[in-house]
């Protein structure tokens, strides 16, 4: 089964309601996350830059980190270990994870 995860982003509108202002409601803008050939992808944690690091399953079950910047995919292997995950990115662009 694959999973789609989402990420989404909340615009003024919503301000305006939580801050007691006149608006219609929240507006949101959401956009898929899907590592290419990946049969699951994890969006964990989205730097200032807008880059987002994370982890995909592969169709063999393997789990990788990627970072995802300016619209292209890299994966993140750490070498020997038997998976890796992209946990976060610091504002200088330092990915940490797990593996």
């Amino acid at each position: 089964m694959k999973r789609n995860w989402l990420v989404g982003t909340l615009t003024l509108g919503a301000v305006a309601l939580l801050s007691g202002g006149a608006a219609s409601g929240p507006t949101f803008q959401f956009t898929s996350i899907n590592f290419p050939g990946a049969v699951s992808t994890s969006a964990e944690d989205i730097g200032p830059g807008g880059q987002i690091v994370g982890l995909y399953t592969d169709t063999g079950g393997k789990q990788h980190g990627f970072l995802l910047s300016g619209g292209n995919f890299s994966s993140i292997d750490y070498p020997g270990a038997i998976y890796t995950d992209g946990r976060g990115i610091s504002p200088g662009g330092d990915i940490v994870g797990a593996l």
